[in-house]
């Protein structure tokens, strides 16, 4: 589970998170639908008292240097957990399905101006050509550019990111 804020936390708020009717959508891709399947009818409720390492939480966002055919960069965010990668990859999606964390990475990396090299720590859902990941660098690995090392259509190409300006 991700949560994110457009605007951030104030100090002294509470995180209340609700969860209930927990099911999964069961996808065939070869055949068009989907099946709802429910897993619990429960409710769950948490409240939190948030860290102050919520607040005032620095990030960096990316974009695409030169608009690269076959790649749309969705999301780049770089923060103190680590880099949140969602794109639009053609011809990815076959490469992926059943694979690793470590086998995902040899198809799709990011390095920085420093040549260091960061692979995939996590991942969440998507759908075929949506590659939503989140990779094991931190904001301390920051530099201007980084490079998403990928494969297109099974082409294997370079994308370069620069941090945007806030």
């Amino acid at each position: 589970m991700e949560l994110n804020s457009t605007k951030g936390f104030s100090k002294g708020q509470k995180l209340t998170i609700r969860i209930a009717n927990l099911y999964f959508f069961k996808i065939d891709y070869e055949n068009p639908g989907m099946e709802k399947v429910q897993i619990s009818d429960v409710e769950y409720v948490f409240e939190i008292d948030l860290p102050e390492r919520f607040y005032d939480r620095n990030e960096f966002e990316y974009e695409v240097a030169a608009e690269v055919e076959g790649f749309k960069l969705v999301r780049g965010v770089l923060t103190e957990t680590g880099f949140t990668f969602v794109a639009d990859i053609d011809g990815i999606y076959d490469v992926f399905v059943g694979k690793s964390f470590e086998e995902m990475t040899k198809h799709c990396y990011i390095t920085n101006e420093r040549g260091e090299k960061f692979g995939i720590e996590g991942a969440m859902g998507g759908y075929p050509g949506r590659f939503r990941t989140i990779y094991s660098m931190t904001i301390n690995d920051a530099t201007d550019k980084l490079y998403v090392h990928t494969e297109i259509n099974g082409e294997k190409k370079v994308v370069e990111l620069i941090r945007c300006a806030k």
